[in-house]
């Protein structure tokens, strides 16, 4: 519940971030390094904790992983208005999905590797993936999003 709970903290803060620095492309970067931080302290700040400092961290958790309200908003920005709905329903179906091949992983790893480790690996990886994809793709803020797309990609 706490992670929940976070996760929408974390898309309130996202979306005015993106607002207060007038692009997509760093609140979600910042969303995604501070996920990444937390996710790197976690194992080694909750060790032996209470239930309630448990709790707290989830919701960190959960704020630094709020980022996906805004992260379907870029990707369906990038796409003219008439197939702007279906890159919107695809990125989210496609992060859901994601599941499947990470949970394949850490099934593999886990017996060689033990369960932190592979879950390091398999979280550092995804990081790893998320900065790269940040870093390719243009920031849309202030674009003019009235275009449409024609069959070959380009806009019109």
């Amino acid at each position: 519940m706490m992670g929940y709970f976070g996760s929408i903290i974390g898309d309130l803060l996202c979306g005015f971030s993106s607002q207060g620095l007038r692009s997509r492309k760093r609140a979600i970067l910042a969303f995604v390094v501070a996920g990444g931080c937390i996710a790197l302290f976690h194992p080694l700040l909750s060790d032996g904790i209470e239930a309630r400092s448990f709790y707290w961290m989830r919701l960190a958790i959960g704020i630094g992983n709020g980022y996906s309200a805004i992260l379907v908003a870029w990707t369906a920005e990038m796409f003219g208005t008439n197939l702007r709905t279906t890159a919107a329903s695809a990125v989210a179906n496609l992060m859901r999905a994601s599941v499947i091949p990470i949970s394949f992983l850490f099934q593999m790893l886990s017996p060689h590797w033990g369960l932190v480790r592979s879950s390091s690996i398999i979280g550092g990886a995804c990081f790893a993936f998320a900065l790269i994809g940040i870093a390719m793709l243009p920031d849309t803020f202030d674009q003019d999003l009235r275009f449409l797309e024609d069959s070959s990609g380009q806009e019109s």
